[in-house]
């Protein structure tokens, strides 16, 4: 039988490293397109592993600190400095990411192809045939796998400035919310959704989930690394059957509570699309991985991370900042990757309360990193802790759409339950090009530079 010939790109290869060691910012892009496993070049890949474990350290991978760490290998300084010399313009990086990614999975089907064929040839029809035609069926479904073309692109942006099918958000079930958030969720983007304990940020994150699978938006995971598995479930079927979450816990609820509770606890223990995963201690690398397992059973379409503080860095530091910064960029790319949207529920710290104002993006809890990774901030802020029942969501970040909007939402805590205020709608000051929040945000970031040397971006 005839040898299999190697396949590779080593050009695209040097042109993807180059180009992110050329523009750091360009790191979680790569990330969403390939792995190290699609370098096929093993000094290219080790390139790739060098830059990503620093990465994760919130480590610098500049020039010399790379050259330090290959100059122990004359194979991988010659990569590198072959990297150097290309991949300049960051603009090239998606076509190249694709093109060493495309030629991994091509690689990969010939290796396995090459494999089956010997295997058929002193196979056992008996014992073997079924084996081998659950590989082919694997490798039919691997090679149908499409990678997205400048025209798919382009295609749906032109999609979303029509009000397409592109054009379509996961809706959050809160019509004015909906209303400032530019429709709702939007696939391969990170919400983050922050405020002080107590406050109604896993009530809102819980309706947005039983909105969405009310809708049949698609498949939903929840990681719960604050609570167990059993009071995720018990908040959702209050909110779906609307009876008391305290009756419920109490065991009091009358004849026909418990008859609606029976009634939605049945859907959503037949719901198959969605998925509670009680996961305290996780690390992110974890998460990932049962993101990617589901993934593969049934594309995404939101998940949920309840919260982001909690979650364990893969290699810990003795600086938590810089764990959680790891832990902000890894859900960035799952999100790119995995082509949904992710909300993260995160704390913020005690300033606001002690200085009796909202909170800025300033406040979020151990980690600066969040602000800069996130495509949304929504801050939730009581403004009169005498009344409960009154939360305002601020918009602190939204690309492509307006900040500095404050929506007036009721909030039903026994209920866990988040809708629209009787009165007011989503404010911002009339004849005011800056609106309030917006100043105070900018007043206080002022004391720090806007500019994050790691990525090379300004905020």
């Amino acid at each position: 039988m005839a040898k299999r010939k190697t396949i590779g790109c080593p050009e695209s290869e040097a042109a993807v490293l180059g180009c992110i060691i050329h523009n750091p910012e360009t790191l979680p892009q790569a990330q969403g397109i390939l792995s190290d496993l699609d370098f096929l070049d093993s000094a290219n890949r080790t390139i790739f592993r060098h830059i990503e474990r620093l990465a994760k350290a919130c480590l610098p991978f500049d020039v010399v600190t790379l050259m330090d760490l290959v100059s122990g290998d004359e194979t991988d300084l010659a990569r590198l400095m072959t990297a150097l010399g290309t991949g300049r313009l960051r603009w090239t990086l998606d076509a190249h990411a694709r093109r060493v990614a495309a030629t991994a999975d091509a690689h990969q089907l010939s290796v396995q192809a090459f494999a089956l064929a010997q295997r058929a040839q002193g196979c056992d029809p008996v014992t073997d045939l079924e084996g081998i035609a659950a590989e082919l069926q694997a490798l039919k479904v691997r090679s149908a796998k499409k990678r997205r073309t400048n025209a798919d692109i382009a295609a749906e942006v032109l999609a979303q400035a029509t009000g397409g099918a592109g054009a379509a958000a996961f809706s959050t079930g809160i019509s004015r919310l909906d209303r400032v958030l530019l429709g709702g969720l939007r696939r391969k983007t990170v919400t983050v959704i922050a405020a002080r304990p107590s406050v109604g940020k896993s009530a809102l994150a819980g309706n947005i989930v039983d909105n969405l699978r009310r809708v049949d938006a698609g498949p939903v995971l929840l990681f719960s690394l604050e609570m167990g598995d059993t009071p995720v479930m018990q908040r959702l079927a209050a909110n779906r059957a609307d009876v008391s979450a305290r009756a419920m816990t109490q065991g009091t609820l009358d004849p026909d509570g418990v008859y609606r509770l029976q009634d939605v606890l049945s859907g959503l223990a037949d719901d198959n699309d969605l998925h509670i995963i009680e996961a305290s201690g996780m690390r992110i690398g974890k998460i990932r991985a049962e993101a990617d397992a589901w993934h593969a059973v049934k594309p995404l379409a939101v998940v949920v991370v309840d919260y982001l503080q909690l979650v364990g860095a893969d290699q810990p530091s003795k600086m938590r900042e810089q764990d959680v910064a790891s832990v902000s960029r890894g859900l960035l790319a799952m999100a790119l990757q995995l082509d949904c949207a992710v909300v993260a529920l995160a704390q913020v710290n005690r300033e606001s309360v002690k200085d009796a104002r909202p909170p800025v993006m300033s406040d979020l809890r151990e980690s600066g990193a969040i602000e800069q990774d996130a495509n949304t901030i929504l801050f939730l802020h009581r403004p009169d802790d005498a009344d409960r029942t009154r939360v305002e969501p601020i918009v602190a970040k939204q690309r492509g759409g307006e900040a500095g909007l404050t929506v007036n939402l009721h909030f039903e805590g026994d209920r866990q339950r988040f809708t629209d205020a009787v009165e007011g709608g989503y404010s911002r000051p009339a004849g005011d090009p800056l609106p309030t929040y917006a100043r105070r945000q900018a007043t206080s970031n002022a004391k720090a530079s806007r500019h994050d040397g790691r990525y090379g971006v300004d905020l």
